[in-house]
């Protein structure tokens, strides 16, 4: 069979090795380039993450504000309390911890 001229194989050890640069350059991604209309969208996703924050950061002070008012109860109540204040500030605790774990189970 006649050869077209050009060989498909290659001896070993003739291939180059790339240098060290030239690997890190095939690496290295080119930025990404940024329009108007990408940069307020991530602007706009930005906003909307603090917004989500924001709400549960809320959510976090109602509960504080809640169990703070049952402590605040409990500390006010005077040096000889009467068994129904001490029933309804023990209610009132019951009630906001079964508050806080309703909600928190959603």
């Amino acid at each position: 069979m006649a050869s077209s001229g050009t060989s498909r194989l290659q001896a070993v050890g003739e291939r180059e090795t790339p240098t060290l640069e030239e690997m890190h350059a095939d690496m290295v991604a080119a930025p990404p380039t940024v329009g108007p209309g990408m940069a307020l969208g991530m602007v706009l996703l930005g906003i909307k993450t603090l917004s989500q924050r924001a709400l549960v950061m809320l959510g976090s002070l109602a509960n504080l504000a809640l169990c703070t008012s049952v402590w605040w109860l409990f500390v006010e109540m005077p040096d000889n309390p009467s068994w129904p204040k001490i029933a309804a500030n023990a209610g009132y605790g019951i009630f906001v911890l079964t508050a806080i774990f309703l909600t928190r189970r959603r």
